[in-house]
């Protein structure tokens, strides 16, 4: 773990309903946590964080945010930290209710994110996106988290590790949509030749496997169209391992925002037909 940030909640002293404060920070630890992974995720950064209780006294309750593997920079978390922790001082006073309340809340944090992580010094492949839809279930998250807060208590998150920069992150702004129902997508069908390498694979019957995808670079679940294949494999006639690489005709279904934006999101992939595979020693079998 390279570096110390807090989130902090400031509650009052002495006031009712005790249990709410910790159910409030549960929440919000929950929502924060969703929150810098959709970050990461919008700049292609492989990052884990991780939550560790740090002190518990009268009037606060403060939790360290940190990258749970040690090769991660401390300017990674930092850029991350910052540039998502930007966009609740432009929030504040503002009721988000609508799809474009949050597309313009997005497009502001795809500024911020972009713009932290150039000043640490690293450079994004692409523009940063922030999923919309993913999104609006964080904010959404955030303003559940803080209804439970009494008037005048404040939750913080610091942006430096001596906690001399911390920003107020639940300020008079609130989500009045239904998450849910924002930003659906279509879905769009391709049939494409795919190449695959096992994460899971299955030794008997058709459930679904999963798969990395060399060709879409993310991981997908499939099941076998192509049973003499499947037959083959289960009775060990063919050997595929982790690190070998299928190549296979794949029917899939993509899901698109009406923004024309890819979502990621793959759906009912099978699996027509293998056309070999490549082993990890260089042997070929039908490749």
């Amino acid at each position: 773990m390279s570096s110390n940030f807090g989130l902090t909640y400031e509650y009052k002293p002495g006031r009712t309903e005790p249990h709410e404060v910790f159910e409030s920070i549960g929440l919000y630890i929950e929502a924060y946590r969703s929150y810098v992974e959709l970050i990461s995720e919008s700049a292609g950064l492989d990052v884990d964080w991780c939550f560790a209780l740090e002190e518990v006294k009268e009037g606060s309750i403060r939790s360290l945010i940190q990258t749970a593997r040690k090769n991660i920079s401390s300017g990674i978390e930092r850029a991350v930290l910052n540039g998502g922790n930007e966009i609740f001082q432009e929030i504040s006073g503002k009721k988000i209710k609508t799809e474009k309340d949050v597309e313009e809340v997005a497009e502001k944090m795809d500024f911020h994110i972009q713009k932290a992580l150039r000043e640490q010094g690293f450079s994004v492949m692409g523009d940063v996106f922030i999923d919309r839809k993913k999104l609006a279930k964080s904010l959404s998250d955030f303003s559940k988290a803080g209804k439970k807060a009494k008037p005048g208590e404040v939750v913080k998150v610091a942006n430096d590790e001596a906690y001399e920069d911390e920003k107020v992150i639940n300020e008079k702004w609130s989500f009045d949509g239904d998450a849910d129902e924002m930003f659906k997508g279509e879905m769009v069908s391709h049939t494409a030749e795919l190449r695959l390498t096992p994460v899971i694979a299955v030794y008997k019957g058709n459930r679904a496997w999963e798969f990395k995808c060399f060709t879409l670079n993310r991981n997908l679940r499939a099941v076998f169209k192509d049973v003499e294949w499947l037959s083959d494999y289960q009775k060990g006639k063919v050997p595929f391992s982790p690190g070998d690489v299928m190549s296979a005709t794949v029917d899939y279904q993509v899901e698109v925002s009406r923004s024309n934006k890819p979502k990621g999101d793959i759906h009912d992939a099978k699996i027509i037909k293998v056309h070999g595979i490549k082993r990890s020693n260089s042997a070929q079998f039908g490749w």
